[in-house]
């Protein structure tokens, strides 16, 4: 009798963890778009559009053998609306880096995305290079989207309301 309700415990207990651990994000879930535009002064800017809460927090990765490793962490000041910019080489007041730098090396490629602590959300990132702001004309968004034809992404120039209506689809 007794090694019977000790079984019972025992699976109640795996059953509860199973639960919680179901319920527990382990990935980011899309939350809007991130992408690479050229401000009035040359420089490569971050543009986001979010449905939701804002983002609070800023990741720039640097891709490397297919892996994604760490490169700065971004914390912006607290954020309203659904959408905002941020400069690649000079960051805005109340923008604050929290980890590593935003010295980009040529030849590299980065991704860069805003996300949220609270939600667990991540934009769909952009991919650059230290080349990238040579090819965005000016009024345009660059963003990538999957062809099947390279198999693979391509990068893609939207005008704002196009990069609006796209970032709707990761909402």
């Amino acid at each position: 009798m007794m090694k019977q309700g000790i079984i019972k415990g025992v699976a109640a207990g795996i059953t509860l963890v199973m639960a919680v651990t179901a319920c527990a994000p382990t990935a980011t879930a899309p939350g809007g778009l991130a992408g690479l535009a050229v401000n009035a002064e040359g420089e490569p800017v971050m543009v986001a559009t979010w449905c939701g809460a804002a983002p609070d927090g800023v990741v720039v990765y640097r891709l490397a053998g297919g892996e994604f490793l760490d490169h700065a962490d971004i914390k912006p000041p607290p954020l309203t609306g659904t959408s905002v910019s941020m400069s690649l080489e000079k960051l805005p007041p109340g923008w604050q880096i929290q980890k590593g730098d935003l010295n980009f090396i040529e030849g590299q490629t980065y991704a860069i995305s805003p996300y949220s602590t609270k939600t667990h959300v991540r934009l769909r990132e952009v991919n650059f290079t230290t080349q990238s702001k040579n090819q965005i004309p000016r009024g345009k968004i660059m963003i990538q989207e999957y062809s099947a034809e390279l198999g693979g992404t391509k990068d893609v120039l939207l005008s704002q309301e196009e990069f609006n209506q796209r970032a709707e689809r990761y909402c």
